[in-house]
């Protein structure tokens, strides 16, 4: 094999795997991104009056420990209500700071972040939505569609998390059997 042919390989290698990992960068950044982008943007429905959960009394907003503009903001027309912007808001904050962690020390495989999206959103999701006023239901049922739909997408995500780890733990099994023979 002649050098120059033998540096244009391995170039052409480098220049794939720093493709490949400015990909992973841009996919970490959206999923980061997105959710961090969610826990702002539900600030949003306080400004707007919207998206509130159940009337409630200015004492339990009070025993929140709560600032008082949050607590002023969540009388509509005359009655508190729950501010389940904050909990969601919370929710997404933690979820990010959780990502954050599992993408700095904890990655293991492709698509572990947005799998991990999937499951910390979804369970946002389910409960918020069952805290909330304005939710979308099936018929004449008591079951919300968000709720139903965030469930599933929590025990898909799940699901696929635990079949991946459970591949590679079995990859690496395989491994080193092969290693030790």
């Amino acid at each position: 094999v002649k050098p120059c042919m033998l540096m244009e390989k391995i170039i052409l290698r480098m220049k794939m795997l720093a493709f490949i990992l400015k990909k992973q960068m841009k996919i970490i950044a959206f999923i980061l991104g997105l959710i961090l982008a969610q826990a702002i943007g539900r600030w949003g429905n306080f400004f707007n009056s919207e998206a509130h959960g159940l009337a409630t009394s200015l004492e339990h907003l009070k025993n929140l420990h709560i600032p008082e503009f949050i607590i002023n903001g969540m009388k509509i027309n005359g009655v508190y209500y729950t501010p389940t912007f904050l909990y969601e808001s919370v929710w997404c904050l933690l979820g990010f700071v959780v990502l954050f962690i599992v993408c700095q020390k904890f990655h293991k495989f492709d698509g572990q972040l947005i799998l991990g999206y999937g499951i910390i959103y979804g369970l946002e999701r389910t409960v918020v939505e069952g805290l909330r006023i304005d939710s979308l239901y099936i018929g004449d049922t008591n079951l919300r569609v968000s709720q139903l739909v965030s469930l599933a997408l929590v025990i898909i995500c799940t699901a696929i998390t635990i079949y991946k780890f459970v591949k590679l733990n079995k990859d690496k099994k395989a491994q080193e059997v092969q290693e030790n023979v």
